[in-house]
């Protein structure tokens, strides 16, 4: 993860990269390889667990650095609500995260080596799928409701004033 956010921090200082295009190489980089490698983890079979414990290993550290990517958009998008921005999403996150354990419980009833086979599809499939939505609908740019006017006084001035 450190060495990919030195190769982040490195496309960011190159002026042909923008800091949208920085994120979305960061963010789909890592969910959709570590997407194809949890996809490539569910045809290993008994026999090779070292192999799929490898894979899924590296599939993860990858996928982190997706998920670390991702942490940083609110700051782009609106760095003067970035604190709210994350708060809603930890708590859309802490939410969610109820599901799978759900999941996948309901699906490994039996512990079979098809019935992971499928938990690891779905894992795959949800990563490669949040690639692609980030990648045509996502955006690292700031937006306009995050802008402040200038009709409006900050902090400082208002306190100027009232002293």
């Amino acid at each position: 993860m450190f060495v990919w956010s030195a190769v982040g921090n490195w496309l960011a200082r190159l002026e042909s990269m923008s800091t949208n295009r920085v994120r979305k190489i960061c963010f789909c980089s890592g969910c959709a390889v570590g997407g194809v490698l949890y996809f490539t983890a569910s045809f290993f079979d008994v026999d090779h667990k070292w192999a799929a414990v490898m894979v899924i290993s590296f599939g993860t550290m990858l996928s982190t650095i997706g998920i670390t990517t991702a942490g940083l958009i609110p700051l782009d998008l609106a760095p003067r609500y970035a604190g709210f921005i994350s708060a809603l999403i930890s708590t859309e996150t802490s939410l969610t995260s109820i599901t799978p354990p759900i999941v996948v419980a309901a699906l490994t009833t039996q512990g079979l080596y098809e019935e992971w086979r499928v938990v690891w599809i779905i894992t795959a499939l949800a990563h490669v799928m949040a690639s692609v939505i980030f990648l045509v609908f996502g955006s690292a740019s700031i937006q306009p409701w995050a802008v402040a006017s200038k009709e409006k006084h900050t902090s400082a001035r208002t306190m100027k004033r009232l002293l």
